[in-house]
């Protein structure tokens, strides 16, 4: 955790790093939220569906940014 912490800060700009972080830690209590929504998928179909439903939605969103975001195509 602490050398993303550090790259965090090394490529945002100072203006900015407040924002980044404030971002940054909602992940953590973001992924309370997502896992209370798989175990619900889970509960309702099985785990193995529950984790591809996941991870296809992780594929769309990437395939999505990767497509419709230029600043994700144009990252060094």
């Amino acid at each position: 955790m602490s050398l993303s912490n550090v790259l965090l800060m090394a490529y945002t700009r100072p203006e900015f790093q407040g924002w980044v972080m404030s971002v940054y830690m909602m992940e953590f209590s973001l992924v309370s939220f997502g896992t209370f929504v798989v175990g619900v998928l889970a509960e309702a179909t099985s785990v193995q569906w529950a984790i591809g439903a996941t991870a296809g939605a992780l594929v769309a969103v990437a395939l999505g940014s990767l497509l419709f975001v230029p600043r994700v195509r144009a990252l060094p």
